[in-house]
Parts: C-alpha cells; sequence; structure tokens
C-alpha cells in the first residue's frame, strides 16, 4: 500500500491510518509505505506501535521528485484520504504508474479516479467501506491488474503535459474570443 501526502490533518491522514490498520493486522505479508512529512508523524508512529503494525509501515519521509517514481513503481496499492484536492498531481502520477487507486469521495479526486473503473470511491467518513476496497483490490490480483491499467490509460488519455496544454489552450482561446464580443 502506497501512500504520498503531508502528515496534516487536512489531507485525513489518521483516517486512512485507523483504515489501513486493521488490514495490517490481518494480513502480515502487506506492507504500507507512507511518504510524506508533517506534525502528525510522532502521533501516527506512535498509533502503529499502539496497534502492533510498526513493523510492517514504512515512513520514508520526504522523498525528491527524481526518486518518485520509484516509489510508486514499489507500489500495488496507492490509497489517498484527503477530503479536497486542487490538482491532485499525487493521484495522476499514481494512475500514470498503473496503480489502482483507493481514495475517499471529495472534490478534485472525482474528476480523477472513476470508481469501479481505476479504483474505487469511498465515503469520507466509511473507514470500514475504505478498508473493504483496499481489502478486495489485495485479494484479486485480477481486478488489481485491471484497474491499474484503466488508471495508465486515462491518465496517458488525459493527463500528459500535452493533452493539458492543449486544454488549456483551448480555455485561453475561448476567454479571448469572449473578451474580444
Amino acid at each position: 500500500l502506497l501512500l504520498i501526502t503531508r502528515l496534516t490533518p487536512e489531507k485525513n491522514v489518521e483516517f486512512v491510518f485507523r483504515s489501513v490498520s486493521g488490514i495490517l493486522k490481518e494480513r502480515k505479508n502487506v506492507k504500507f509505505l507512507i511518504s510524506g512529512d508533517g506534525y502528525l508523524l510522532p502521533k501516527l508512529q506512535k498509533f502503529c506501535e499502539e496497534e502492533g503494525v510498526s513493523g510492517q509501515v514504512i515512513f520514508s519521509g520526504v522523498i525528491s521528485r527524481e526518486e518518485i517514481k520509484n516509489y510508486y513503481a514499489a507500489g500495488d496499492i496507492f490509497i489517498h484520504g484527503s477530503k479536497s484536492e486542487t490538482q491532485g498531481m499525487i493521484l495522476t502520477e499514481a494512475m500514470y504508474m498503473g496503480l489502482p487507486i483507493v481514495a475517499v469521495c471529495a472534490t478534485g479526486v472525482i474528476s480523477l479516479v472513476q470508481n469501479n473503473k481505476n479504483g474505487f470511491l469511498t465515503c469520507v467518513t466509511g473507514e470500514k467501506e475504505f478498508a473493504y476496497m483496499i481489502t478486495k483490490l489485495i485479494l484479486d490480483k485480477d481486478l488489481r491488474k485491471k484497474t491499474g491499467e484503466e488508471s495508465a490509460r486515462i491518465a496517458r488519455e488525459n493527463f500528459t503535459s500535452l493533452v493539458c496544454t492543449q486544454k488549456m489552450l483551448e480555455v485561453y482561446k475561448k476567454a479571448i474570443e469572449n473578451y474580444s464580443k
């Protein structure tokens, strides 16, 4: 399991940790890799110790842009608990790398993750539902492969720099046309 985020309340990381802890307890072969930093780090480390899952959780700290692709490559499932995203670059990067995504249904996220296609969207307060969807992907290799492939396809068709540049140029073109009227 892979999470790349700031370890702060607005990223809803405590929700993610509560959701994942049961999975880690039941499935000793599952690892949880967290890349990022923030003032919740000590609290999250303590939570993992209290839950008895510290051996399965890896806090990598902040990673460089040059290294990030290696972290995506190490992941099998990208998880995301943030209640809102402005740009969602982390999600599009995970998609581009072919990772299925489990995320909460939130502003910005719903424009990237297509429920039951390239991942699963859950209720913002649904820890059991979030854990269930992650477990579903862990247990079903074919589903994990299919949703990961769909993530990569969606990212390549919609979120490459060329596609985004073309979309932005269209917005500017329409704005200029409307201004001229």
